[in-house]
């Protein structure tokens, strides 16, 4: 049985009249129930004969507003509607990696003929699980939420940590040994007031209310995603929230990139949406054959990712808590000390879902407050928890299409984009160019509020990176204004800094921009061709700034042609294999060469 099965669900015992409401009113996924006045908002209810399963989203009076997670075509006005007196929640323990489940975590594989109640549990509880015991936890020890107090292989790369529920404490009566387990075997007890508590591999938590924590901690460190200009231009902290509108077709390769089995996330929670019966096998395939390390331990990328499908068949209500359940999960293993990434694919509908739901419930606030519920639960912080201390985070990164008309800013396409784009930390707007269909983010239509609380980062580990960045802004800045006088005038007409500039213009767009959607490139070589690039900008202008203009002007035809290896090897480096210490050598020899190039042949010219 699945959690909201057990026995201790007024379903499975004497249901008294007060335990029903009647449905009064449906509007597809949305229906309305009198008689709920004794309820609470995100209570979980029956609805009908067959079951179905729904959450209370609204409550006015004794009327509740339900989303319906199955199929609701069968339901009519004076159904009944049973109270559950329990909360949405998720079963939460070893198994859930290399899984796919829906929105409220059944299991997709195991959804057979229909919807309702019929489901296998979201965890195996056949499997057996290897599990050893913590050694700093044992009998007569005060062990509170958070704390881990064993560990289970739950595969070759991912150490999947058990711990004591965050509402739970009490002094360790009974302590498994180390060996094979069930899901359902009893690991622990505690004792806390004359009363004892038994704890096993996993426990259930909310979908919609956050998991407790220490302390929230700044936001201090890049979310690296292997993109160059999302990593240099708009970077995003770890544990913070991004929006990325795009048109059809230019945000998978963004999400592809983040999923890339370098990136430096712990672990990975998708929340997608399926096209075809296809989609998810090809989503398990793609990510059992990428390749990861886990230190010197070889794996795939399935091994610590977790998936959320939705098919098309589901109620918009399905979408919706697809968000809270990626969240929950994301906070889990958050909480045993990993940082989480959690990415929601546009094709989940979760957009088109909010915004249909707050229409159909009329509640003018819903939309705002779902999204604001979603995007806060991402974070960096301290965990739950002394035994051990330890920090985690939770990044989110939502795609959504904008419906916004041609020429539009994406920011104001839609009540959903706008909001998204007022709550996310950062915006990535990306345009898709026809040429080798790369995802290019527009500058225009983007942002970032991670900047300055990077600095400190950036200022320790590369002590010039803030100065390469104002050059690179500066330098296509520059390009904008040039190019606005340039149909005026000839180009040779030019004087010679402005020709530098739009040539190192068109170099950093062509070079460092710009990037395949299958490119993952680490931040060192990001480092190592922007400082390159700024190298040839800064000794270019000083060559034709000091040189007298008149006898003997260093002109930029003059520079290029010197440099014309050096740009080829630029060009080639970041195609090279990304070893670090190989390719930080490179680009110093790179960075050598440049200088003795301008040291030797352009001044010396002069």
């Amino acid at each position: 049985m699945t959690w909201w099965q057990s026995q201790s669900h007024p379903m499975f015992g004497e249901v008294l009249e007060s335990s029903y409401g009647y449905v009064i009113s449906v509007s597809g996924s949305v229906i309305k129930a009198n008689k709920m006045s004794d309820s609470i908002e995100f209570e979980l209810v029956k609805i009908g004969f067959n079951e179905l399963i729904g959450e209370i989203i609204h409550l006015e009076g004794d009327v509740a507003t339900i989303h319906v997670y199955d199929e609701f075509s069968t339901i009519v006005v004076g159904e009944t509607v049973v109270k559950t007196r329990n909360l949405l929640s998720l079963e939460l323990g070893p198994g859930i990696m290399g899984n796919i489940y829906d929105g409220v975590q059944r299991p997709m594989r195991d959804i057979t003929g229909g919807y309702g109640c019929q489901y296998s549990p979201a965890l195996d509880h056949h499997i057996s699980w290897d599990y050893d015991c913590s050694s700093s936890i044992n009998i007569g020890s005060h062990i509170r939420g958070g704390d881990i107090f064993g560990i289970v292989h739950e595969n070759t790369v991912f150490k999947h940590k058990i711990m004591l529920p965050p509402n739970a404490e009490g002094t360790v009566v009974f302590k498994a040994n180390p060996g094979n387990y069930h899901i359902n075997d009893i690991l622990l007890e505690t004792e806390y007031q004359d009363r004892k508590t038994s704890y096993t591999m996993s426990h259930v938590w909310p979908i919609r209310k956050p998991r407790p924590i220490s302390k929230h901690l700044p936001y201090n460190y890049p979310l690296f995603t292997g993109n160059r200009l999302c990593d240099t231009l708009l970077p995003c902290a770890q544990g913070g929230s991004i929006i990325i509108p795009g048109s059809l077709g230019s945000r998978k390769s963004v999400l592809s990139r983040a999923l890339n089995p370098q990136s430096k996330s712990d672990i990975i929670v998708y929340v997608g949406g399926e096209d075809s019966d296809k989609t998810n096998a090809e989503i398990l395939e793609e990510l059992s054959k990428s390749p990861i390390k886990a230190g010197n331990v070889p794996g795939y990328l399935a091994n610590k990712t977790a998936l959320i499908v939705n098919s098309l068949c589901m109620p918009a209500a399905c979408h919706i808590a697809s968000l809270h359940t990626g969240a929950t999960l994301s906070e889990y293993f958050r909480d045993m000390g990993y940082n989480a990434c959690m990415l929601v694919d546009s094709k989940s509908n979760w957009a088109e879902a909010l915004q249909t739901i707050a229409e159909k419930s009329d509640c003018s606030t819903l939309l705002n407050t779902q999204l604001s519920s979603f995007f806060e639960r991402a974070g960096r912080v301290k965990c739950l928890g002394g035994n051990p201390e330890r920090e985690g985070s939770v990044s989110i990164i939502g795609a959504i299409k904008p419906k916004n008309k041609k020429g539009d800013s994406p920011s104001s396409a839609d009540p959903v984009t706008l909001a998204c784009f007022n709550i996310a930390k950062v915006g990535w707007t990306l345009e898709k160019k026809l040429i080798g269909h790369d995802a290019l983010v527009d500058l225009n239509y983007s942002f970032s509020q991670c900047i300055d609380s990077l600095n400190g980062f950036y200022d320790s580990n590369y002590s010039d990176f803030t100065s390469m960045i104002d050059k690179l802004k500066n330098i296509l800045q520059d390009e904008s204004v040039i190019l606005e006088v340039s149909p005026l005038i000839s180009v040779d007409m030019l004087a010679e800094y402005d020709k530098m500039t739009l040539s190192i213009a068109q170099l950093l767009r062509k070079e460092f921009l710009q990037q395949p959607s299958n490119e993952y490139c680490p931040f060192y070589k990001t480092i190592g061709i922007l400082r390159s690039i700024t190298t040839i900008y800064d000794l270019s202008s000083h060559a034709i700034d000091e040189t007298d203009t008149f006898t003997n002007p260093v002109t930029w035809s003059l520079i290029s042609k010197k440099l014309d290896g050096i740009l080829h090897r630029l060009s080639s480096m970041k195609f090279k294999e990304p070893v670090e210490h190989r390719i930080c050598i490179e680009f110093d020899k790179i960075h050598e060469e440049i200088l003795s190039i301008f040291e030797h042949e352009i001044f010396m010219s002069t």
